[in-house]
């Protein structure tokens, strides 16, 4: 007998699943309910088993993306509402999320792994913002893959919505992959990194690695990665694009500036801290804007009133300057160029 991924890594997944019929329903025997269920909606046109086969014949050959299409309509048969001769989902990918997390858990795949799983199954049909892309790229990315087969196996007449919102996703993922560097690389910059010949020898690279992973964690790092990211779409946002400087606020309440160094060979990167609490890389800010990039913190003396009384308090900025010419031009290539689209939903 077959296991699932056996069946699902297959290079022709269809032929896998349709030779492999009986070991597929002796493990998810659930799966029958969906043969020969039928839509009834205009925008499918194959029933939605055979509409999930499509999905997959699609898909590139990674187990979590098969899975997740393989189980991402499970709940329709138990989860449609009938209107005149017309079937709706409102609430099919919940349904699913619910049906997949039992199987899974029969299936005894450990629950972290189910978690992430069932976050794609249950997010199939929902637009990924800005915050997932952001802050968990990686499952984004698993997620647009989902969405980008399960779209394309619906009614080809009614594509456009959905192809417009694969477009448009694909440009935010593409942006974050751009300005973005991997976790590791950002590590061995760190470790690398020396002011001195002296420094630059294989014991020391040794030492400077184990020192890393006891001053900074893998969660500190990414957060610098991630918060750099969102500061760079500021930027371009701002008066930077047209005028070539830009200012914005440090945090007032508590360090404003970190620096990241490992033993004694000096700071590898210089960390500041914005007022919305998040740390700039300067070494990454660098990479995209390139070395003339300049920055500097001012300080300004602020007047308040606190009962009755005048007191005087400091601000501070990060006034950057330095910017390339063509900023536009750069804006483009790692965003894509820019389009307007209305807010929607995936039907």
């Amino acid at each position: 007998m077959k296991d699932l991924q056996q069946i699902l890594l297959d290079d022709d997944i269809v032929s896998s699943i349709n030779n492999n019929m009986n070991d597929l329903l002796t493990l998810i025997p659930e799966l029958k309910n969906m043969m020969g269920f039928e839509h009834r909606h205009p925008h499918h046109h194959l029933d939605v088993w055979n509409h999930t086969l499509l999905a997959l014949s699609l898909s590139k050959k990674d187990f979590d993306i098969r899975l997740s299409l393989l189980l991402h309509d499970i709940g329709k048969p138990f989860s449609y509402q009938e209107e005149e001769d017309v079937r709706h989902f409102k609430h099919h990918a919940e349904e699913s999320e619910k049906m997949a997390r039992t199987i899974l858990e029969r299936l005894g795949y450990p629950e972290k792994y189910i978690d992430e799983i069932c976050f794609l199954i249950g997010s199939h049909d929902t637009p990924i913002d800005d915050d997932l892309v952001n802050y968990h790229y990686d499952l984004s990315v698993k997620l647009y893959e989902v969405q980008r087969c399960d779209a394309l196996a619906h009614n080809p007449e009614k594509l456009d919505k959905r192809i417009a919102y694969l477009h448009e996703t694909k440009g935010k993922l593409r942006a974050r992959n751009n300005i973005s560097i991997p976790l590791e690389d950002y590590k061995d910059y760190l470790v690398n990194f020396y002011r001195y010949e002296s420094d630059n020898s294989l014991s020391r690279r040794i030492k400077r690695r184990k020192m890393l992973s006891l001053k900074y964690d893998d969660f500190f790092l990414q957060k610098i990665i991630d918060d750099t990211y969102a500061f760079v779409k500021d930027i371009f946002n701002s008066k930077a694009i047209d005028v070539g400087y830009c200012t914005f606020l440090l945090n007032e309440e508590s360090t404003q500036y970190i620096s990241l160094g490992l033993i004694d060979d000096g700071s590898a990167d210089s960390i500041f801290i914005d007022n919305q609490g998040r740390m700039i890389s300067t070494y990454l800010l660098k990479r995209i804007f390139g070395d003339t990039l300049c920055m500097e913190v001012h300080q300004e003396e602020v007047a308040f009133n606190t009962k009755n009384k005048v007191n005087n308090n400091y601000c501070y900025s990060l006034y950057m300057s330095g910017f390339p010419k063509n900023m536009r031009e750069l804006k483009e290539i790692l965003f894509g160029r820019t389009r307007v689209l209305k807010k929607h939903s995936m039907i």
